[in-house]
Formats: structure tokens, C-alpha cells, sequence
């Protein structure tokens, strides 16, 4: 192990003993709220070792990790000093995970590389056992900023990938594999089992603030965690605002008065009723929290989703039918 590894584990160590007193803290007050915290680790999973797994079992702490769709895409962006790529390390602490009992949550980042073989994605997932899982389209912000010409990705590619890609679990689920990305699963509890399962971009007024919130290590507060890049969009500080002070501030008023659906930032849109606005994107990309939405990237993406969600329900309504019935099954599942 390198230097530099040795002094990224012994941080990661201090900061999990520090994790620890709070998660009894935040559990012993939760339970006098008759209220029941859950704790998730997001880690690109590198370091992990036998006592850091031993904490989260533990501790009952969830995982996610990045794992980008299949292995040559994952290594040429997730590169480690003096290796090819990251996918096989991470793959395998998945599996010490899982060995365990840990379910590891995996989202696949999809930039112009994965757009090809959306079918390949699916059948890695669903060979390693991982669904259902997350894909996100890459966002320009951050480090993607200033790659956006290599790892950017045009909205109606996107959305004729993922029609793909969606045909391809529909095609798992007839064998009862009950396998499906999270923008599949958004879509069909909204539409067709009319359920809100409160993701946050997708909700008018969004859930920034009331239903998401970030700090930093100097107690800065942010409406959401994308409110620490860039353009940061600071409410308050925990040691000198209340709850009330932030949410209630000028600035987070803006901010969800512009993440409000109405004619004039949606027109006469049929997706009106399911779809949502982010007003903190919209400042990084616009540099300003009210932009109309037909300006913007997450509008075209989502209004991409939903055409081809409704191809696919009049393509073959069995299928999403049974498809509706295994999120069912799972949601059951995941409640026993």
C-alpha cells in the first residue's frame, strides 16, 4: 500500500470513529421522536478493509458505490496509480460485502462511451446479481465541466439509450427477474401505479432543503449536496442558524419559488403533472436559479424519459403491467 493510501486509511478510520458516536447520538435522540435514522455510506469502496467492514455490519450501515455499467467503460474514467482500472477491486468489495450480508447499492454513471450498448449493461448487472441499480446521465459540473466535449452526452441519444436499456429489463422481468433502473421504476410508480415516491428532482416544489439538506466541515448548510459545487448556494451555519433561519431565509425562498412547475416555465407540457425543476442546476449551468425549462438540460432529459416510457407502454402495456407487479412484489419484500 502506497504513502498516500496509508494516510487516506488512517483518515478514513479516525473519521469513522468520529461517525460512530454520532450515529449513537442521532439514534438515541431519533428514538425520543418516535423517529428511525438510517445511515448510508458512499464510497468508491478502494480502501475498504476487514475493519471497516466489520463497522458498517455493526453499525447496520448501507453502501452504494459507482460501478459504470460494465468493466472497460468503469476503468477508463475510475483509474488506479500503477493499474489499468478500479473495476475489479471495486467488484470485489462488493462481494466482501455482500458475503456479509451487505446489500451494496450500484449506480452507473453514463457518459458518450456507455451510449452504445445499453443491452450490455443490463446483462452485467443482472450476471453480477445487482438490481435493481441506478444509471445517471453525466452532468456538466464539477470535473465534468472541463471534459464535457469527451464525456458529454446529447439528451434524445440519451433517451434512445435508455429505451434500450429499459427493453432490455423488460425482457429479464418476463423470466421473474426483477430487474430495472431507477428512472424506470420513477417513471412506473408515477404514471402507472400513481404513487409519489418523492425523488427529489422530480417534485414541484423540489425537495431541496425540507426533503434534502448538506453541510460541509465548517457547518455551512446547502439546500442539497450538487449546492456544494461550483456556484456554492450557502443558506446558513449550524452554529449560528436554526432550521427555521435556513429554511425560511430569502435565499431558500427563491429558491423554491423557482423550482415550482406553472405555464410559464413549463407551457402547456403534458409531463407537467409527474416532472419537477432544479432550480440549483439551472445556477450552475445559468448562473441563476429561474431559467425557462425548455432551456434546460434536466427538462430535456426527463421529457426524453417520458416520450420513450410512453412508447413503451403502447409498444407492449403487458409487459409494464408486469413490470408494475414486481415493484410491487418488491416493495413488499423490502418491507418484511
Amino acid at each position: 500500500m502506497s504513502l498516500f493510501a496509508k494516510i487516506l486509511t488512517y483518515s478514513i478510520k479516525t473519521c469513522l470513529s468520529y461517525f460512530a458516536a454520532g450515529t449513537k447520538e442521532i439514534s438515541e435522540r431519533a428514538r425520543k421522536l418516535n423517529k428511525e435514522p438510517t445511515f448510508r455510506l458512499v464510497s468508491n469502496l478502494i480502501l475498504l478493509d476487514s475493519d471497516m467492514i466489520d463497522f458498517i455490519v455493526s453499525n447496520g450501515i448501507k453502501v452504494s458505490t459507482s460501478l459504470d455499467g460494465i468493466e472497460t467503460v468503469h476503468n477508463k474514467y475510475r483509474k488506479l496509480p500503477g493499474s489499468d482500472g478500479s473495476y475489479i477491486k471495486v467488484l470485489d468489495n462488493i462481494n466482501r460485502l455482500r458475503r456479509v450480508g451487505v446489500n451494496v447499492g450500484a449506480m452507473a454513471v453514463i457518459t458518450a462511451d456507455s451510449l452504445t450498448d445499453p443491452e450490455a449493461i443490463v446483462d452485467n448487472f443482472a450476471n453480477l446479481g445487482i438490481y435493481p441499480f441506478v444509471i445517471n446521465p453525466v452532468f456538466s459540473s464539477g470535473r465534468a465541466t472541463n471534459s464535457w466535449n469527451i464525456l458529454g452526452i446529447d439528451p434524445n441519444m440519451y433517451s434512445q439509450f435508455w429505451k434500450r436499456l429499459a427493453k432490455r429489463c423488460l425482457e429479464y422481468q418476463s423470466q421473474n427477474i426483477p430487474i430495472w433502473d431507477s428512472s424506470f421504476e420513477l417513471l412506473l410508480r408515477k404514471v402507472i401505479l400513481a404513487q409519489e415516491p418523492e425523488y427529489l428532482d422530480l417534485m414541484s416544489p423540489c425537495g431541496c432543503i425540507h426533503g434534502q439538506i448538506a453541510y460541509d466541515l465548517q457547518g455551512n448548510v446547502y439546500p442539497c449536496n450538487d449546492a456544494r459545487c461550483d456556484q456554492k448556494v450557502i443558506l446558513g451555519n449550524v452554529m449560528e442558524n436554526s432550521f427555521k433561519d435556513v429554511s425560511e431565509c430569502k435565499e431558500a425562498l427563491k429558491i423554491k419559488d423557482a423550482s415550482i412547475i406553472n405555464s410559464e416555465r413549463c407551457g402547456l407540457c403534458a409531463y407537467r403533472p409527474w416532472c419537477g425543476r432544479c432550480p440549483i442546476s439551472n445556477k450552475l449551468l445559468f448562473g441563476k436559479y429561474d431559467v425557462p425549462s425548455e432551456m434546460t438540460y434536466n427538462c430535456r432529459i426527463w421529457k426524453g424519459l417520458f416520450d420513450k416510457f410512453f412508447e413503451l407502454i403502447f409498444e407492449d402495456m403487458n409487459k409494464i403491467t408486469m413490470a408494475a407487479s414486481l415493484v410491487r412484489q418488491y416493495d413488499i419484500t423490502r418491507r418484511s
